[in-house]
């Protein structure tokens, strides 16, 4: 009668169901550089603050893009790439959180009339911009803005973790730094990160590109019109602020003509006056490509 086979017996001190084991460095080397790749360096979101009752930091960050575009935004990119890493465990989590804070957001609703609070919170970097809540001082709505102030100047511990994460303002409009509107310029020095405020300066002119050099330039309102005009009748307090906070934070203040081409100046501000200087090494190229840009407006 024909023996069936047989398996050869194991080697000594070998465990078949033992699994391959991977040193927890090795794997933690792993979830850095995933995280790594989520990271693109010219990926800067741009959100905007706002103030929401319903959630402990009373403050959240509002999606400001489109729907037309919401799958290929960075908003949705960022979530894709983070999301199974940060439910590997609790330290992947913790990781993909230092370099990636998550903050409570606004979205649009489905039928695009209101903005309502997402299930997801958002991913965002040291990197982004941050528009704060502005009223453009609008009569009847100065009971939405002073909520918004307080919620600033006097945050709750969650409020203060948010505004934590923000390292960059983007004011796109100078009026925000108008003397009558001393209240939203005291929020400034609320930021305990801040390290840079993007400001749009306005108007500018061909006369731009005269005398692009080295050094610190008077703002000359035959070249930057609303800047000087606001520098000479309404900067008085912003001024004073920035003399008495923001200046020994060391801060930067960058001042931008075309929101596609970046910061174009930095400005100094004193407390008796504001100069500048250009802050691109192809600051002339860039002012010519606008120029030749029949889509923009030049004075």
């Amino acid at each position: 009668m024909a023996h069936s086979p047989t398996s050869p017996p194991a080697a000594p001190g070998v465990n078949k169901k033992k699994k391959p084991f991977i040193p927890y460095e090795v794997f933690l080397g792993v979830v850095d550089q995933l995280i790594a790749q989520a990271e693109e360096p010219h990926d800067i979101k741009v959100w905007s603050l706002g103030y929401e009752h319903s959630v402990a930091s009373k403050l959240v960050v509002h999606d400001t893009d489109t729907a037309d575009f919401k799958y290929q935004s960075i908003t949705r990119q960022r979530y894709q790439r983070l999301r199974l890493v940060s439910q590997i465990n609790q330290k992947s989590r913790r990781m993909v959180e230092k370099r990636f804070p998550r903050l409570p957001m606004m979205v649009a609703s489905p039928c695009k009339r209101r903005r309502e609070l997402s299930p997801v919170s958002a991913y965002v970097r040291h990197i982004d911009e941050y528009i704060p809540f502005f009223t453009s001082l609008q009569l009847g709505r100065e009971a939405e803005q002073f909520i918004y102030n307080q919620t600033i100047l006097l945050p709750t511990p969650a409020g203060y973790a948010l505004l934590t994460s923000v390292e960059r303002l983007y004011l796109p409009r100078i009026d925000y730094l108008v003397t009558r509107n001393a209240a939203c310029i005291s929020t400034l020095v609320r930021f305990p990160n801040l390290k840079a405020i993007v400001v749009h300066v306005g108007s500018w002119t061909r006369k731009l590109r005269e005398g692009i050099t080295k050094g610190l330039h008077s703002i000359d309102p035959a070249k930057l019109p609303d800047l000087a005009l606001w520098h000479m009748t309404k900067s008085a307090v912003f001024r004073s602020i920035w003399a008495d906070h923001l200046h020994r934070r060391r801060i930067r203040l960058y001042g931008l003509i075309d929101p596609g081409l970046g910061p174009i100046i930095e400005l100094f501000p004193r407390r008796k006056r504001i100069r500048y200087r250009f802050c691109r090494p192809d600051t002339n190229e860039a002012i010519k490509a606008l120029i030749e840009d029949t889509r923009v407006m030049i004075l």
